[in-house]
């Protein structure tokens, strides 16, 4: 079923009045007690002395496919740069951002993840770029430093020839192999920050709205209305194994950013959230694959509710968040989201939840 997504142009617009209106000094409230507890815990926990996050609190074997331990991700990177650009924290914000300068950059692409030992992989991860880009245009806008603005829309430049092929935003490219992958993962889809880079290069609004048409055209269905995970342009078809939640939300996010959320899923939202648990994964027809919980899937629903103007569905997500955050403080992991027994804390649950925090305190704080 294809999906209608409003004119990107007067969408754009008002991304850019609302999040310029966000980020005024006057506009900043102070950290509530749970907020402040896991900034306390990321910033002296989970961040290195270089300004890299690590990836988990507890140390790992690096190496694998998936990022453990003391290893740092991109994506943790502009995540904290978001966050830091809105609570208007220059020196942290800049910190943050000289690590993916100074380790993250190999002069052709932003790697996606650095191993413990210093190495950077070879690939990047087109929505983690897009992430770090976001963080330097709001940079630019809280702290008043078009240098920001100016590296931002320079590797922007780099990440369209790398990433972007007919039109369309392509998940990774490998330095190695001077090859992109030939697939496209809704996820990565985020469509206003490449509004907002086509701005100053329209090639970036022409790769907006073919994305959207993408994104768009991998809705489910009513029954569970959530997309399809990727598509694959070279046989012109959707993929989709199980939904993992985490990524099924960014999805909805992205689209809630540019107002255009599909009614039926906010819907589907509350409903689940007042009647029980959001699980981590589902069948594309909507049965439960696990029976665990995520921080990360609660925060993107906070931030979702946010975006899209729902108080109740922020509300109601916000509780089941902040349940899961350690309250022990005896405990290692007090104030962060993590696993009381395991000590297991996750960047991307903790950094996720900040963004979801801070977002319910500019709520409550009116200044949404």
């Amino acid at each position: 079923m294809m999906r209608r997504i409003p004119a990107a142009a007067a969408l754009c617009g008002l991304l850019l009045l609302t999040s310029c209106a966000r980020l005024l000094p006057e506009n900043i409230p102070s950290a509530p007690p749970g907020e402040a507890l896991c900034l306390k815990f990321v910033q002296e926990k989970l961040t290195g002395e270089d300004g890299g996050v690590h990836t988990n609190f507890l140390p790992g074997e690096p190496g694998g496919e998936l990022a453990a331990g003391h290893e740092v991700l991109l994506e943790s990177q502009g995540l904290l740069m978001r966050y830091y650009a809105r609570t208007g924290d220059r020196d942290r914000f800049s910190r943050a951002f000289d690590f993916v300068r100074e380790e993250l950059d190999s002069g052709e692409i932003l790697s996606y993840r650095l191993d413990g030992e210093g190495r950077r992989y070879p690939v990047n991860a087109a929505v983690d770029d897009l992430r770090v880009l976001r963080a330097l245009l709001e940079g630019e806008e809280r702290f008043r430093e078009r240098s920001f603005g100016e590296q931002a829309r320079q590797y922007a430049a780099r990440l369209y020839s790398t990433n972007v092929q007919d039109g369309l935003l392509l998940d990774l490219y490998d330095e190695s192999y001077k090859q992109a992958g030939r697939s496209c993962t809704l996820c990565y889809a985020d469509l206003g920050t490449m509004h907002l880079l086509g701005r100053s290069d329209r090639r970036w609004e022409k790769a907006a709205g073919q994305m959207e048409r993408v994104v768009a055209g991998g809705f489910l269905g009513e029954a569970f209305p959530f997309f399809h995970s990727r598509y694959l342009p070279d046989e012109g078809r959707y993929e989709t194994d199980t939904v993992h939640m985490a990524e099924g939300l960014l999805t909805v996010l992205h689209l809630a950013e540019v107002n255009a959320c599909p009614p039926e899923t906010l819907h589907w939202l509350r409903d689940t959230l007042a009647g029980g648990p959001i699980y981590g994964e589902y069948t594309p027809a909507g049965e439960p694959v696990v029976d665990f919980e995520s921080t990360a899937v609660y925060a993107l629903c906070v931030r979702i509710g946010y975006e899209s103007g729902d108080e109740e569905l922020a509300r109601l997500a916000m509780e089941r968040l902040s349940a899961l955050q350690a309250g022990d403080e005896a405990s290692p992991v007090y104030g962060a989201f993590a696993d009381p027994q395991s000590l297991a804390a996750y960047s991307f649950d903790n950094l996720n939840a900040l963004l979801a925090l801070r977002a319910w305190a500019e709520w409550e704080a009116g200044s949404r």
